[in-house]
């Protein structure tokens, strides 16, 4: 009798992997999600790194490294990344930054982004108020098109006034 192989892949990891932007895997026991004292989203993790990674960061067992072989590193929760987001038996994530929270090319890149993202974010908001504006006077111009007819009337009329200066000048010259 054949077996399906999709049938035995466990769905429940027992150890995830997490990278840094420079590269270096450790093998990620668990995170516990939390709010820093600036507010914002955190990340509580324990990792437990091999002997390269040990030495690349001159962790020190007693002092970084504790009895279990674990070290606790806190991150923001943007700055993770997962890199397989559907398979749950085999979980990989990114920390876009170093192990020491360097910056690295990936997380200057992502910094980048967040930046044009928040400038987008507040484009859209001026559309809104554009938006909420011309509602108003589209409501104006139901409820009484009277007052929107001489609203109008005063901004045309400055137009041309300026048009006039404009052309006026041209003749002069």
């Amino acid at each position: 009798m054949e077996k399906n192989p999709q049938e035995e892949i466990m769905l429940d990891p027992t150890w995830s992997i997490l990278e840094d932007g420079l590269g270096y895997r450790v093998l990620l026991t668990g995170g516990v999600p939390g709010i820093d004292k600036d507010g914002r989203e955190i990340v509580n993790l324990s990792i437990k790194p091999d002997a390269i990674v040990k030495k690349r960061y001159n962790w020190r067992f007693g002092i970084e490294v504790d009895n279990q072989g674990n070290v606790k590193l806190i991150v923001l929760k943007d700055d993770l990344v997962p890199l397989n987001l559907y398979d749950d038996a085999n979980r990989k994530w990114m920390y876009v930054k170093s192990f020491s929270h360097d910056e690295t090319n990936i997380s200057k890149w992502q910094e980048h982004i967040r930046k044009e993202l928040e400038v987008e974010k507040r484009k859209g908001l001026l559309q809104d108020a554009v938006i909420i504006r011309l509602s108003e006077l589209l409501e104006i111009a139901k409820t009484n098109p009277a007052k929107f007819l001489k609203d109008g009337m005063e901004v045309y009329q400055e137009s041309l006034k300026g048009l006039a200066d404009i052309i006026n000048k041209k003749k002069e010259d």
